[in-house]
């Protein structure tokens, strides 16, 4: 009997790692540290529940694609992981206070759990596959951000998956014989899907955090552009941020998804034009298949960036990756993205700094606050049409006719 002192990565960087038809770690290193846990965890059997959960998602959903499951193995290796070493359980031996326990948990985790920055779950050999590919130690199940030494409480919105993502996975253990639960049932999970609150902020409130979100003007915002333009003739990174501003400001795309990550990358073969018009695909063909239009100002971005990259704009684009260099194949993470818009905002706060005329016109927060999401938040929103309330005034009715 051995006992987990700290968390490994129970699932494969691709997929969920497990065999469909036995529902077992493919992966050595991984399957001994599971075999060799005390017999009241079930370990191997927890692995599998968990993995045929993530199997059941994929068939629901008519075939999800890598990056829709990505959020359920997420949860799944925090809730396996909790299992073994906090709780010292099997996931079949859970009740109501350890479901409660583990949502707390998830919201202030052990700083032992946290990392700053992400690590790959395994160290990847291309010349081995991956079933013998070791564990790598420096992973961690939370990613968050530290202030003054402490960890920061994340979004709202992922601690609401969590509570999501948790109910759902013992209402699917219930409503299978395979999977015994001791302590609870179909019912118990609808009783806390009542009574755990959410943690979404009302309505109000949410108001009045976004009048206080620091915006720029449009002014400010050409400002921006245009220095970053200037910027960039030196500067081959600056290319990749003006381009990373551009998709913030001209159109609703989720930045990160289009950067290089251990389970998803954007390619630039999901851009593609269409009646003058560019057009972002996610999960082309799959039932989950989302189509982006951007805005038309963004054609000129486009195009310098793909001149940058050295490819036409008016030929269909390559399986490649959309943060790279020319003679790269590999892009860039959203990290590495992230400390070139940390250089360019340093590059302005000297520009503001130096020149204090255009104190005048730039407000002298950009240089402190400047970020892609500033840029997002001040990007202006759609005019809706104003909803019409009560019943139509008789001249609005259809008049009738007896022919």
């Amino acid at each position: 009997m051995s006992i987990l002192h700290q968390p490994v990565p129970m699932l494969a960087p691709i997929g969920w790692g497990a065999c469909i038809n036995s529902g077992l770690p493919t992966n050595a290193h991984l399957r001994a540290k599971l075999e060799s846990l005390d017999n009241s965890c079930k370990a191997l059997k927890c692995y599998d529940a968990a993995s045929m959960f993530l199997l059941h998602k994929v068939v629901s959903s008519d075939g999800a694609s890598e990056r829709h499951l990505r959020k359920y193995s997420v949860s799944l290796e925090r809730i396996l992981n909790w299992s073994f070493i906090v709780a010292k359980k099997s996931v079949f031996d859970w009740d109501q206070e350890d479901i409660q326990r583990y949502l707390d948990f998830v919201e202030v985790p052990d700083s032992s759990w946290v990392c700053s920055t992400s690590f790959s779950r395994f160290v990847s050999n291309k010349n081995e596959p991956y079933e013998k590919w070791p564990i790598n130690e420096r992973w961690r199940p939370f990613k968050r951000k530290y202030s003054d030494g402490a960890v920061m409480p994340p979004y709202w919105g992922e601690l609401d998956k969590e509570r999501t993502i948790i109910l759902d996975f013992f209402l699917y253990l219930f409503q299978r014989t395979a999977y015994p639960l001791a302590y609870l049932d179909a019912n118990i999970v609808e009783k806390l899907r009542r009574e755990i609150p959410t943690k979404r902020p009302p309505r109000s409130l949410r108001r009045e955090y976004r009048k206080r979100l620091f915006k720029m003007s449009s002014f400010e915002l050409d400002w921006i552009f245009e220095k970053a333009t200037e910027f960039s003739k030196g500067k081959w990174q600056y290319e990749l941020v003006l381009f990373a501003m551009a998709i913030m400001r001209y159109s609703n795309l989720p930045i990160k998804s289009l950067c290089r990550g251990s389970n998803s990358t954007g390619l630039l073969s999901q851009f593609y034009r269409q009646s003058a018009e560019w057009n972002f695909v996610i999960d082309s063909g799959a039932p989950t298949e989302r189509i982006y239009k951007l805005d038309a100002e963004i054609d000129s971005y486009i195009r310098r960036y793909l001149t940058y990259l050295g490819l036409a704009w008016d030929l269909p684009l390559p399986d490649t990756h959309i943060f790279r260099r020319p003679e790269k194949e590999q892009g860039f993470g959203y990290d590495y993205l992230a400390e070139m818009v940390e250089s360019l905002r340093q590059e302005l706060y000297k520009l503001v700094e130096n020149h204090r005329s255009y104190h005048l016109n730039i407000s002298q927060e950009i240089p402190q606050k400047f970020s892609l999401w500033v840029i997002r938040k001040s990007r202006p929103l759609p005019t809706r049409e104003p909803k019409r309330r009560g019943r139509p005034h008789k001249t609005q009715l259809p008049i009738a006719s007896l022919d």
